[in-house]
């Protein structure tokens, strides 16, 4: 799992080497959101995060939706 200190509300993430999925989770850091990355058979690990979005594909695409 991708961590970082979280100082407030996080995005959860799946976990893929999708370039698109990768390139999301990065302009999120890069705008400063603290971004969780999950992975496959740990997603009670993310419960430790204050996780109010979530990433999800929506066509080609990914976006941020609340939880």
């Amino acid at each position: 799992m991708c961590r970082r200190a979280a100082a407030g509300p996080a995005v959860r993430a799946p976990w893929s080497e999708d370039a698109g999925l990768r390139a999301a989770v990065r302009r999120l850091r890069e705008q400063g959101e603290t971004v969780v990355c999950i992975l496959p058979g740990h997603e009670h690990e993310g419960q430790e995060f204050e996780c109010d979005r979530e990433l999800v594909a929506v066509g080609d695409q990914w976006a941020v939706r609340a939880l």
